[in-house]
């Protein structure tokens, strides 16, 4: 688990540029009224941004918590002015904490700016994204965040109620959720980066066609190690609706334990859902002790409720939704499909991708289209199953075969066979009528690779059991 310092300073505070931008689109604001609680506001003013928070345990000092704070600001109306060849704006970020009495006990600020190539890139709606962070401990605390256009002088304000938990004694226990708009392997050290993966914030916790995918993050405290036999965790999955009602759970997860933590991660795709505001909730359980914790965290889906809306969110497609799209349906399509797909410009990819989908609808005289929605709950749940610490799940080869196959009808594992490496086998009964997968853990880090099908086009090695025998010492 990655350490934290144990002052009271802001984490991490520096002036970043275009990498850290990031075009998140959605049509309309966060809030709905009568549901201020459910999800963060936006600012107050002239300015728009949101702020949103998660806390973690400090594993040097276990007086205090560490929280995080995430910051997303509403890129184009910022004033861009062109300086020495560069087109850029800056906004200026003062952040006071205050404790329950209303005094002071932290003020920071810093400069939050980014660069564009071309004035007509700054119109577009993009956001920025922070994060920053305290050492804190437990109580209840007020943030007041005002952020400042620097050249426009134009400001808003946003306030964000603390409520810092103790993470004291040996009971089982999970942090806050993060829930994030993308999460990807990184091994710098990079502010949005932790335990191996840059966490990229979505302080709007929102959600939909453009970024159908819910990422989130959480740790996991207090595992029990006093078993002699091997000793595992569960997890588990849900997403209620507003009444509190379960609308979709996902299977348990049964997983050994790596020490004493652990962490919570991966990605869900939730374009399914009806417009809305909904909870997310994850499970942990400890297999010996039989202790479970629970924690939550509110979403909302927007999506086109009219002609007018879905012309709106599709004119904000953006070179991110753009990138992960490639990605998406990267088995589905041809080499030639791909590679026009690069060489397009951002309205040029929106068109092909909504094309491309459209010719694979197999009820086109309908609003929704069955195999996309397949195909994106496949790319979800591949994720979910065989994401790694260092590759995302839908990169590997169970995650291309479970893409472009679906889930098996039946699988053979072989792990405690004497003088074989583990394998699978996956078995497609209705599948071209009948095929069959064999991955073999050839290096003995649980890196499953394909090396024998029976499918058409597929790698076809009958004398697979070769890849799979120990060599002799």
């Amino acid at each position: 688990m990655k350490k934290r310092k144990s002052d009271t300073s802001v984490v991490s505070r520096f002036f970043f540029l275009s990498l850290s931008i990031l075009s998140l689109c959605i049509a309309g604001t966060a809030s709905s009224q009568g549901n201020e609680e459910l999800i963060p506001q936006i600012s107050r003013g002239d300015i728009q941004f949101y702020v949103d928070c998660a806390g973690f345990k400090s594993f040097e000092d276990h007086t205090v918590a560490y929280e995080e704070i995430y910051l997303s600001v509403v890129g184009n109306q910022l004033t861009f002015v062109e300086e020495e060849g560069t087109i850029r704006a800056v906004a200026e970020v003062h952040v006071v904490l205050r404790d329950v009495r209303g005094s002071r006990v932290k003020t920071e600020h810093w400069k939050l700016g980014c660069e564009v190539d071309n004035f007509e890139e700054a119109q577009k709606k993009i956001f920025l994204f922070d994060v920053f962070g305290f050492m804190m401990k437990p109580g209840e605390y007020s943030l007041e965040v005002k952020v400042k256009d620097a050249y426009s002088g134009k400001e808003g304000s946003n306030t964000l109620k603390l409520e810092i938990p103790p993470y004291k004694g040996d009971k089982l226990m999970l942090s806050e959720l993060q829930l994030a708009a993308k999460i990807e392997p990184d091994t710098s050290r990079h502010k949005f980066v932790k335990n191996g993966r840059r966490i990229t914030p979505n302080p709007m916790r929102v959600y939909g066609i453009n970024w159908p995918m819910l990422y989130f993050y959480a740790e996991i405290y207090n595992l029990s190690l006093d078993s002699d036999q091997p000793s595992t965790y569960t997890t588990q999955y849900a997403i209620l609706d507003e009444e509190g009602s379960v609308v979709k759970e996902y299977p348990a997860k049964e997983l050994h334990k790596p020490g004493a933590s652990s962490i919570v991660m991966s990605g869900l795709n939730v374009i399914t859902l009806p417009r809305g505001f909904y909870t997310f909730q994850v499970s942990v359980r400890d297999n010996d002790t039989q202790q479970a914790v629970v924690a939550q965290r509110s979403f909302q889906i927007l999506k086109p409720a009219s002609p007018e809306d879905a012309e709106e969110m599709s004119s904000e497609f953006t070179p991110e939704v753009a990138e992960r799209s490639l990605d998406i349906i990267k088995y589905l399509a041809s080499k030639d499909e791909q590679n026009t797909y690069k060489d397009l410009n951002l309205e040029g990819k929106r068109k092909f991708l909504e094309d491309f989908w459209k010719r694979r609808d197999p009820t086109p005289d309908t609003p929704k289209n069955e195999f996309q929605e397949e195909h994106f709950r496949r790319f979800s749940e591949t994720n979910r199953l065989f994401t790694s610490s260092n590759r995302e799940g839908w990169k590997t080869d169970f995650g291309r075969t479970f893409i472009v196959y679906g889930k098996p009808d039946d699988v053979e594992r072989h792990v405690h066979e004497v003088d074989v490496k583990p394998f699978e086998i996956w078995y497609y009964y209705s599948v071209e009528g009948g095929i069959q997968f064999v991955f073999g853990d050839l290096d003995g880090f649980g890196n499953y690779t394909l090396i024998h099908s029976t499918a058409r086009n597929e790698v076809n090695d009958p004398d697979y059991m070769r890849w799979l025998q120990h060599s002799p010492r």
